[in-house]
């Protein structure tokens, strides 16, 4: 993981909304992703594929739905790496 991963996880305030509704909530679908974006499910699918992409999300398929939840493994090793950053000796 590095820094510039992190940045564009965290780049957008739709794709900080996601995340704080994951922090209260198992999952989400593409439907809920649209209400919680105040958009159509198609900007909310691009949304979660990107969060996808950078690691972010874990998708579980229930036939033709998808339902994401957080990586938290990736909030781990995010954590690991800013703290890293910020005590280790500039080179």
């Amino acid at each position: 993981m590095n820094i510039i991963k992190i940045g564009k996880a965290l780049r957008a305030e739709k794709l900080i909304r996601v995340i704080e509704y994951l922090r209260v909530n198992p999952e989400i679908s593409i439907a809920k992703a649209a209400e919680l974006l105040e958009s159509t499910r198609m900007p909310a699918w691009r949304y979660l594929t990107e969060l996808f992409e950078l690691g972010l999300l874990e998708p579980r398929y229930e036939g033709r739905n998808v339902y994401y939840s957080l990586n938290r493994e990736w909030f781990r090793e995010a954590s690991e790496e800013l703290y890293r950053l910020s005590v280790d000796e500039p080179k």
